[in-house]
């Protein structure tokens, strides 16, 4: 039972690596197995495609990482990773370059945890990460798939500080509910103090109303029986 389970294994990595080299194999007949037409359809990415070496060191900077980055491909490559990091994020993300090296496997970041690069003008930008590897020629080399999230952000942060404002409208909102004691004769109404308020008063003070005053036409006839 063990050995048919673990030859059920075997074909499967066997089928999983037939169909990954027939979908190579096809590309590379579609390419004509130039790599200059592999390295346009890099370049022209719609993503920032950053690769890196073993040792750190950017080898492919396309036109997508030029925009986000600011710098252009000649500025970068040779360089260490690390110079497209804030200062501060340097020296720990060398550990866990070489943490990731020892044990590389294909991941998102910036999803759950901003990642923030660094741009030619110093300015710091949010980013959406994902890493994959590939072994050549006895080495590793990490390519990093680079979006700039800085619109999804603003939204975000913007659409946050809305909810904020609606909460805190909805909290300082007054309203009136349940039985109010009002006197009968001259309309005062008591409050939770036992105290009695003209009805206005009352009303201002437990609710968003304002009162502005005027006679009413009887009420006038009455008070000025000369004009009216």
């Amino acid at each position: 039972m063990h050995d048919h389970t673990m030859h059920g294994h075997i074909e499967d990595d066997e089928d999983d690596k037939k169909s990954q080299d027939d979908r190579e194999s096809l590309f590379l007949r579609q390419a004509g197995v130039d790599s200059r037409v592999l390295e346009k359809i890099m370049l022209a990415a719609p993503a920032g495609l950053v690769i890196v070496d073993k040792g750190g060191q950017v080898v492919f900077f396309n036109y997508e990482a030029e925009k986000i980055f600011g710098f252009t491909a000649g500025e970068v490559l040779g360089r260490s990773v690390e110079f497209l990091l804030p200062d501060r994020f340097q020296h720990a993300h060398q550990a866990q370059r070489k943490e990731f090296l020892h044990q590389p496997a294909d991941r998102l970041m910036g999803y759950e945890r901003t990642v923030l690069g660094r741009r030619k003008d110093g300015t710091e930008i949010p980013l959406e990460v994902g890493l994959s590897h590939v072994h050549s020629g006895g080495t590793v080399l990490v390519t990093a798939f680079v979006m700039d999230i800085s619109r999804r952000k603003r939204i975000e942060a913007e659409r946050e500080k809305l909810i904020e404002e609606l909460q805190t409208a909805l909290d300082n909102v007054k309203q009136l509910s349940g039985l109010l004691p009002i006197c009968a004769s001259c309309k005062k109404i008591r409050d939770d103090n036992g105290y009695w308020n003209q009805i206005e008063s009352y009303i201002r003070d437990h609710s968003e109303a304002e009162f502005s005053h005027g006679l009413c036409p009887d009420c006038a006839k009455k008070l000025y029986p000369e004009v009216f």
